[in-house]
């Protein structure tokens, strides 16, 4: 179930992200990418920390 429901959330990032470049808006586009991308590698870095206390 896990695997699979992946798939539909990196569609819909990956269709909201379209939707954002079609539209110009290429700020709001970086924004949502990096602050995506940064709050996903912190909250792997704080499991793993959780993890190893």
């Amino acid at each position: 179930m896990g695997f699979t429901a992946t798939f539909t959330t990196f569609s819909t990032f990956n269709l909201e992200n379209i939707e954002l470049l079609k539209s110009h808006q290429y700020r709001q586009f970086f924004k949502y990418l990096l602050a995506t991308y940064l709050l996903g590698f912190f909250g792997v870095f704080l499991g793993f920390f959780i993890g190893n206390l």
